[in-house]
């Protein structure tokens, strides 16, 4: 499944499963450049490295599932859109006016 980095950012500021969970990719340190698409075959499964016996029998959690299940579930629609530069701040106070956030 492929996914832009802003909507992966937010996936990981609001449903990352834990602290006891990581991935074992290249693509990225500690967050996703908000500007590229990412594939979530390439990011692999979230690792459980956890005290506790592992909820995911050493397979690791689907990716893709994960962040299809929160888009069902968070009552959010991401976008990609093109605003003239001379616009980008009424633009941005407009979604912050809905409730929205830009990533």
């Amino acid at each position: 499944m492929k996914i832009k980095g802003g909507e992966l950012k937010l996936w990981m500021d609001e449903d990352w499963p834990g602290d006891d969970f990581y991935w074992d990719h290249d693509l990225f340190d500690d967050e996703p450049d908000v500007e590229l698409t990412y594939d979530t075959d390439d990011l692999g499964p979230l690792l459980y490295q956890g005290h506790d016996e592992d909820p995911t029998d050493g397979a690791g959690y689907d990716l893709a599932k994960l962040i299809r299940r929160w888009r069902k579930t968070t009552g959010k629609t991401v976008f990609t859109v093109a605003v003239p530069k001379e616009k980008e701040a009424e633009f941005k106070a407009y979604v912050k006016s809905l409730g929205g956030s830009t990533l």
